[in-house]
């Protein structure tokens, strides 16, 4: 008994000293692990592919490398969820072909998913090989796939395929990367193909849907949606596409890859998804990560009909404490910030500010005591709006400025006027910069009304 006390008495300080060293980190808790941002537990998060709904349950399917961190040997990743916030992960779906003789051999690429006749149907590109379709009885066990026909010419490119009511036909809306290319392609069975049109285009991941402008049923463009951000409007027949504008951006954020858009039943409302391209960061065993998801319409402004976002309503239900401000007027200096006593790496902050004299004003983001973080600033003298190397144009109605920045623990996303224009940016704070800062120099600013709300996280219960 007397040397087990003399042995505990000894090594019991070492082990004390160990455990204090090294911090246990909670699964989900990594210092950049977003906390209602979507990303894989580890490995290469791609861009996202296709959502159907199964029994009230978003299903979720994306590019997923499931080796490592690196691009290529892309897979389908699935994830299912009720929200599109709190996620479960699922088995792959679908698989690149053995032998991996390289990084894409007939990796599938891209494609769409789609219920019909109680069975769930998937168009994929195999890269390198072309079209295929696959079916489904419950979305996670996929039969043969069966290759198309019509579309044999389309071995390296990217496919969105939807049912066009008024033909009673499948169409596939096809960015062919060989020849940058766009194609319209009609189908009865999803499986032989008819080309009916095509034009030059440059950007791919296309995706091909119908919105009302300002909520009227009668009076509807069609939205091609393709990677970076980028939009056009036009009219569509089911077989040919009438472009009536020039190339728009529905995010200005240059780290922007694919969206995806998609139909919620449910509610009745057309919601997108996007990849943000994210450096690999040190304490993170997975590389990539989602755009919060965002309600789409089309409204009619002074510069003609416009993509209109808004952050999924189900964001709400993470709201934690809020904090409000009101017609409070600010002066240059850093003791007239308002924010300094906000700590914290999920907020959503929502402000509408007049310009009042001001020359410049903006946030500080997770900044430090010698006031190094991220900036977002208007400067009312040249009229431009900069964030993280993104400079938009942009000038405010009655000199007032509407905002709302969603704030995770790697990214953030910027609204500006209700979600006319949008900016997201996967970001690498400091662990020691919790700071926050609202500042205005040359002149003052009036805060109309600022709540700045924590959020919780999706991952844990606490």
């Amino acid at each position: 008994m007397k040397r087990l006390t003399i042995f505990l008495f000894i090594i019991l300080p070492f082990l004390q000293a160990f455990s204090q060293g090294k911090k246990v980190v909670k699964p989900f808790d990594e210092i950049y692990r977003p906390q209602y941002h979507f990303m894989p537990e580890q490995n290469k998060l791609g861009n996202p592919v296709s959502v159907w709904t199964k029994d009230s349950v978003y299903q979720l399917f994306f590019q997923y490398n499931p080796h490592n961190l690196l691009p290529g040997y892309i897979n389908w990743g699935h994830a299912s969820s009720t929200d599109l916030l709190h996620w479960n992960f699922q088995p792959l779906a679908l698989k690149q072909h053995e032998p991996m003789r390289d990084s894409m051999y007939q990796v599938p690429w891209w494609g769409a998913v789609h219920t019909n006749n109680n069975k769930v149907m998937a168009w994929v590109n195999r890269w390198d090989d072309g079209i295929y379709q696959t079916t489904s009885t419950d979305g996670l066990h996929w039969t043969q796939e069966v290759k198309t026909t019509g579309t044999e010419e389309l071995e390296k490119s990217e496919s969105h395929v939807f049912w066009y009511e008024p033909s009673q036909k499948w169409v596939m809306v096809v960015f062919d990367r060989a020849t940058t290319t766009m194609l319209i392609y009609n189908s009865d069975d999803g499986l032989a193909w008819e080309k009916t049109s095509s034009f030059n285009y440059t950007l791919g991941y296309p995706q091909l849907f119908e919105l009302p402008v300002d909520r009227k049923p009668d009076d509807t463009r069609w939205v091609l949606a393709t990677e970076k951000g980028t939009y056009l409007l036009g009219r569509f027949d089911g077989r040919e596409l009438k472009l009536e504008t020039s190339v728009k951006q529905f995010n200005h954020g240059r780290k922007t890859g694919a969206t995806i858009f998609f139909p919620d039943l449910k509610q009745e409302r057309m919601l997108g998804i996007s990849l943000l391209e994210g450096e690999q960061l040190a304490d993170l065993p997975a590389r990539g990560q989602f755009s919060v998801p965002f309600e789409l319409s089309l409204h009619t402004s002074e510069s003609g009909i416009e993509l209109v976002q808004q952050p999924l309503e189900e964001l709400e239900t993470l709201h934690h404490k809020s904090f409000i401000w009101e017609n409070k007027k600010i002066y240059p200096g850093v003791k007239n910030n308002l924010l300094k006593g906000i700590r914290g790496s999920e907020l959503r902050i929502k402000a509408t500010i007049d310009l009042l004299s001001s020359d410049q004003f903006g946030f500080l983001i997770r900044s430090n005591r010698a006031r190094e973080g991220t900036e977002i600033s208007y400067n009312v003298k040249k009229g431009f709006i900069n964030f993280l190397g993104t400079q938009l144009d942009y000038v405010p109605r009655n000199k007032k400025i509407e905002f709302e920045i969603l704030i995770d623990r790697s990214s953030i996303e910027l609204l500006i006027d209700g979600g006319r224009h949008v900016i997201s940016y996967p970001f690498t704070p400091s662990p020691e910069a919790p700071f926050y800062e609202l500042f205005t120099t040359g002149g003052e600013i009036i805060v109309d009304k600022m709540e700045v709300i924590t959020l919780k996280s999706v991952w844990r219960e606490d």
